[in-house]
């Protein structure tokens, strides 16, 4: 038997929970895409478009989520000018340099 350690079962749930929505995408895709078109080539183009811009989404969404935190660091240290907040104070310079 093989030892697993609990962080490589996690990291394994957090792939196939990566994973699982691309896998019933790609067995829906073309009954989903069925309501909307019957010409058979433009349903198997549609498919593998779809299979790209899932894959492409995710980067994008954690993309989003980081830069918006980051707007949400840079306007709190506005609001909250020359007071520490958060530990925030070694980013002042930062901010004061590049005029955001």
């Amino acid at each position: 038997m093989i030892n697993v350690s609990a962080e490589e079962k996690v990291n394994v749930k957090k792939i196939f929970a990566i994973t699982l929505p691309l896998i019933i995408q790609q067995f829906f895709c073309k009954g989903i895409l069925g309501i909307f078109t019957n010409d058979a080539s433009y349903i198997s183009y549609a498919a593998s478009f779809l299979l790209i811009v899932s894959i492409t989404m995710f980067p994008k969404a954690i993309n989003n989520v980081i830069g918006l935190g980051i707007r949400g660091i840079i306007n709190i240290m506005r609001f909250w000018k020359g007071r520490e907040f958060f530990s925030l104070k070694p980013f002042e310079n930062v901010i004061v340099k590049t005029g955001i």
